[in-house]
């Protein structure tokens, strides 16, 4: 990565925000809108995107800059989960998830981009993230016993450190859970990423809350009052875009 030149304007905040933005929500921004979005010149949000190591293709700006063993590793995973799909429908026992960084102030003028004086975050921590697993098989033994008695648990989740963790890994194991094959940089095959967490920072554009619990009860009301249908639609898109990264030879889906 080049470093920056003694004349180049440099903005930590823009360089948080930036960070910030393309590590939780979705991808697919020209210079021009990431420009009008923070009133930056073009200019300087190019240089801020270089030096957090995004990539330009097709115009927009992506996550990772792919190279043609990703891209490999996308296409044929993709192939290999629509072709198990086409002989065994197993949407009905998937179960996924992600963290999701919500913010007090969330001002429309930079829709989903995080506020100037947000401290960055820390991710989950294995053993939180093992407890939370935990939970979500004691709710899933309350309400649908036959997934976890019969049919099998599968997870879908991507290959974030908390994720991948020796204590993750027992975890699962010891629920009997089946993990998803999910191709590393790839949160445009990953529901939480280009449908839930899309549709959720939409909501939060322009609320205020003034407390940790203001947060916790609107995103719970959000979350219930959303039909069964919306989950399901976020689910089933998986086929679709696994299809896609099959036709763009692995190339991220930009949209």
């Amino acid at each position: 990565m080049a470093p920056i030149r003694k004349d180049e304007a440099w903005d930590p905040t823009l360089y948080n925000i930036l960070s910030i933005k393309f590590d939780v929500q979705h991808t697919g921004k020209t210079i021009e809108e990431l420009s009008n979005s923070l009133n930056k010149p073009w200019s300087t949000i190019q240089e801020h995107l270089k030096q957090i190591g995004k990539v330009s293709r097709a115009g927009v700006w992506v996550p990772h800059n792919l190279s043609e063993q990703n891209k490999a590793n996308r296409t044929i995973t993709c192939n290999l989960l629509l072709q198990r799909h086409n002989t065994e429908a197993f949407f009905d026992r998937l179960i996924t998830g992600d963290e999701k960084w919500v913010l007090y102030d969330n001002p429309k003028r930079v829709r989903q981009w995080l506020s100037p004086n947000e401290i960055p975050r820390s991710t989950a921590k294995p053993d939180l993230y093992s407890e939370q697993l935990q939970r979500v098989n004691q709710s899933l033994i309350e309400k649908w016993p036959a997934i976890v008695n019969r049919k099998g648990v599968i997870l879908q989740h991507d290959n974030a450190r908390p994720h991948c963790a020796r204590r993750t890994l027992e975890k699962i194991n010891e629920l009997g859970w089946e993990v998803l094959p999910h191709p590393p940089y790839s949160p445009d095959v990953a529901p939480s990423d280009f449908h839930l967490f899309r549709a959720l920072q939409h909501f939060l554009s322009g609320k205020t809350f003034a407390n940790l619990d203001d947060i916790q009860n609107a995103i719970s009301r959000y979350f219930a009052e959303k039909p069964i249908n919306f989950y399901r639609s976020g689910i089933e898109n998986l086929l679709t875009r696994w299809q896609k990264v099959i036709d763009n030879d692995g190339e991220y889906i930009i949209d």
